[in-house]
């Protein structure tokens, strides 16, 4: 039937729709309605299939911050400002939560942190307790027992320097299935009372969750420290000189904002795939890192700990644990200080020399058994030159 017809008036002729066309009787109206329902149906399958894949890309801990930012930065009544940072109101919450599992897998250089990890093993009330100037903190792989033995039996000795209160702690993550090593860790964390374990994984990769870690929880369980040092398990340190010369526990007003080392200044970023520290250029494209001190070891005053926690807030997480500490102190608008002289702290090493070593504060590049021989050498009586 034709949709139109052509109605001739007053001599013209006018086309006007079909009164029996399909579109105006009940059936036709029926396709309409039905093609309708199919669009809105077609619509809110589209809207949905968009919003999924939208939250498959935001993770809970995104969630969790900004609920965490609304709650912590503005008081119950929605009225007040607060301008307290969070680090500053509550404990750090490695503490005090479990880990949660991301939405999807990380890339090969994404870092979980901020993340709400915790402590397997933990010393809670001795660095408390102890009011120490000094806390060596130790990153170790959770097999190498032989490294931490080896630094309880040499530089790790927390009577070395007489008169000054000294803690040494070993910090490690966690290993894939290894028969009887937690065990052996509990075991040997009940005899030393020195170990710190965090449920992440152990790797390379990880050592900026490891360092920022080590942060929380001087914040939380050393609130009395003066001073911090992170110390590699392969390093020589002269722990007398660092304490005696370097920061001088007679000093009426500690050091702030104080953060020394090997420090590295316009370090170049490395893109080459066979580098150790390779970088790929999409994940950090300017040409020179900002000033940073090498990892190897490092020293610092302890407000610096609560205030590198409120940078990382902001600053995304790097996988070069050094770089990412210097990234934090850019943002905080501060930079790190220059040794007294340039070779207190050796990132290479240098062949072992009594006299030598009796001026300075750290080489790298000694394993258990090395240092145990020269440790035992440069402890003998008498005169070092």
């Amino acid at each position: 039937m034709d949709s139109y017809i052509i109605v001739k008036s007053k001599g013209k002729s006018l086309l006007m729709c079909n009164p029996f066309c399909p579109l105006f009787s009940e059936e036709g109206r029926n396709v309409v309605r039905s093609k309708w329902r199919q669009i809105c149906v077609l619509s809110i399958f589209l809207l949905l299939s968009g919003s999924f894949l939208a939250l498959n890309y935001i993770s809970l801990d995104f969630y969790s911050f900004i609920v965490k930012t609304w709650t912590r930065w503005f008081r119950a009544d929605g009225q007040e400002w607060d301008a307290t940072p969070p680090w500053r109101t509550s404990p750090p919450t490695t503490l005090l939560s479990t880990t949660q599992t991301p939405w999807k897998p990380l890339g090969p250089f994404e870092i979980l942190y901020p993340h709400s990890y915790h402590f397997i093993l933990d010393e809670q009330e001795r660095c408390k307790s102890q009011s120490p100037f000094l806390v060596l903190m130790v990153p170790v792989a959770p097999h190498n027992w032989a490294a931490r033995e080896a630094i309880r039996q040499t530089w790790g000795n927390e009577t070395l320097v007489p008169g000054v209160t000294i803690s040494r702690f070993f910090l490690l993550g966690q290993v894939g299935q290894t028969d009887g090593l937690q065990d052996e860790l509990k075991t040997e964390s009940n005899k030393h009372h020195d170990l710190l374990q965090a449920n992440f994984l152990d790797t390379y990769l990880n050592l900026t969750i490891k360092t920022m870690l080590m942060m929380e929880w001087l914040v939380s369980r050393c609130p009395n420290a003066i001073y911090a040092a992170k110390v590699d398990t392969d390093m020589f340190l002269n722990v007398d000189f660092l304490v005696n010369t370097l920061l001088d526990p007679h000093d009426v007003e500690p050091k702030q904002n104080y953060i020394t080392g090997s420090v590295i200044r316009k370090g170049l970023v490395q893109w080459q795939k066979s580098s150790k520290w390779y970088v790929p250029k999409e994940v950090y494209p300017q040409a020179t890192y900002p000033d940073y001190v090498s990892g190897n070891t490092y020293v610092f005053s302890m407000d610096l700990p609560a205030k590198f926690l409120v940078a990382s807030q902001h600053i995304r997480a790097f996988h070069l644990e050094d770089v990412y500490l210097g990234m934090c102190l850019e943002h905080l608008g501060l930079k790190p200080t220059d040794p007294p002289k340039p070779n207190f702290f050796y990132f290479f090493k240098i062949p072992y020399n009594r006299c030598k070593f009796a001026d300075l504060v750290s080489v790298t590049g000694f394993d258990s058994d090395e240092l145990d021989r020269c440790w035992n050498d440069f402890q003998k009586p008498g005169l070092r030159c």
